[in-house]
């Protein structure tokens, strides 16, 4: 699936595999799709959204490296979440009419906060603090 809107393309990944053969198996196969739509689309702000019913460390890792520099002297933008925050998500943006501007915005702001983070455990937590409150974000209601 790719997901193309204005100047943005969102690459979502899934991955059955959760303990070091999601880190061996899809970090660099994931990151190899990205590079080439990336060079595909150089238009185009290209970020990977990689889901998994769970993280392994090894790979929140990499991404948590990537996200912030890479061999190529710049990001690969690669967000990593689990398959119920993704579920948390969708289910949210449905529920409040959220197009796919309002839930990149969301899946960019995880990447971006990478610059501001010194260890990808930090990341994990900010993924979550991020997600949640998104989704704890009442809708506004039109004044009569």
């Amino acid at each position: 699936m790719e997901v193309y809107y204005d100047d943005s393309l969102i690459l979502p990944e899934v991955s059955l595999m959760t303990g070091v053969q999601q880190w061996e198996h899809e970090a660099s196969s994931v990151t190899d799709h990205i590079l080439q739509k990336v060079s595909e689309y150089k238009d185009k702000n290209v970020i990977g959204l990689f889901i998994s019913s769970k993280m392994n460390q090894r790979t929140m890792w990499q991404y948590f490296l990537l996200n912030r520099e890479s061999w190529l002297g710049k990001p690969i933008p690669v967000v990593p979440i689990t398959i119920t925050q993704f579920q948390k998500i969708i289910k949210y943006a449905y529920e409040n009419n959220k197009d796919i501007y309002k839930v990149a915005e969301l899946i960019f702001s995880i990447s971006e906060v990478t610059q501001h983070l010194t260890s990808y455990t930090d990341w994990q937590t900010n993924i979550t603090n991020l997600i949640d409150k998104w989704t704890e974000t009442k809708p506004k209601t039109p004044k009569n």
